[in-house]
């Protein structure tokens, strides 16, 4: 019960602390950018969710190499697939806003982005967070619910004190926090567990390296000064299918650098072909 009451003030009370301490304006910033996070949110729950039941069989039959083999392939798969998602659609935020909203809400972009980083890690904070369901770890449970609570609101606390000039930003850099704090906590939870191994958290810190210095340094496709027009539907389709493209075949290289997500990469494959085919 408690943990769920640490969630729904996590993720729940944005936009009421937005409009309890910024401008009208910056609520209309802010919550652009949270209808973009709930859209990615939505996308992880399609992602993840199906493993939930999973993990649950595998333990009802005593399974617990199964267990760790499902953790260890959602993980070989998550680690580069939100940090290459994260540094590819930052680097083209202000593009994807300008075809969907305009130039009037270019400050959501840069939300957007900072919100975006609070999310890199995410694969950790979703297995995690169905591993320790599956184990009934209830004190994991609060924990994992209560340090992204504590550190949400204590940053945004100390930002608005030290930095209230930033305004609206503040809130996502608490919210970017908070994502990390979560994401960490599970780490720790599946390392404990013997979940994962420190191959995995060091192939974690080399994909960040690169991300950290791709974000820094990537162009974008499209440089947005030759860009005049406003919102267009059909530019926006073509753009995020094109991101989609480019993010799908940097994952694939991604997996064939190392030998293990290598070998996961060649059981897909061979598993599709028979998954495709129709029975009379």
């Amino acid at each position: 019960m408690i943990s769920t009451i640490f969630f729904i003030f996590y993720y729940e009370f944005d936009l009421i602390i937005a409009v309890t301490f910024f401008s009208i304006q910056d609520v209309a910033y802010f919550a652009l950018a949270f209808t973009f996070l709930n859209f990615f949110r939505s996308l992880l729950v399609i992602i993840f969710a199906p493993y939930l039941p999973l993990l649950n069989v595998r333990l009802g039959e005593g399974k617990m190499d199964d267990v760790r083999d499902i953790v260890r392939n959602q993980l070989e798969v998550a680690i580069p697939l939100f940090i290459i998602t994260v540094v590819i659609l930052s680097a083209h935020m202000d593009t994807i806003v300008l075809y969907w909203v305009g130039r009037n809400y270019m400050l959501s972009a840069e939300i957007i982005s900072i919100l975006l980083l609070g999310v890199m890690y995410v694969g950790y904070t979703n297995v995690g967070t169905h591993y320790i369901t599956t184990m009934q770890q209830y004190k994991q449970i609060v924990i994992g619910g209560l340090l992204p609570f504590l550190s949400y609101f204590s940053i945004f606390g100390l930002l608005m004190l030290i930095r209230p000039e930033l305004g609206i930003l503040n809130l996502a850099y608490a919210k970017m926090s908070g994502g990390l704090v979560a994401s960490l906590t599970c780490l720790y939870f599946l390392f404990v567990a013997k979940m994962l191994d420190l191959s995995l958290i060091l192939r974690t810190l080399l994909f960040s390296i690169f991300g950290i210095l791709a974000i820094a340094t990537m162009p974008s496709f499209i440089d947005l000064y030759f860009i005049q027009e406003g919102p267009s539907t059909n530019r926006l389709i073509a753009l995020v299918v094109f991101i989609g493209l480019v993010i799908f075949i940097a994952l694939v290289l991604s997996l064939l650098i190392f030998r293990s997500s290598r070998s996961l990469l060649i059981r897909l494959i061979s598993i599709l072909p028979r998954s495709t085919v129709f029975r009379r």
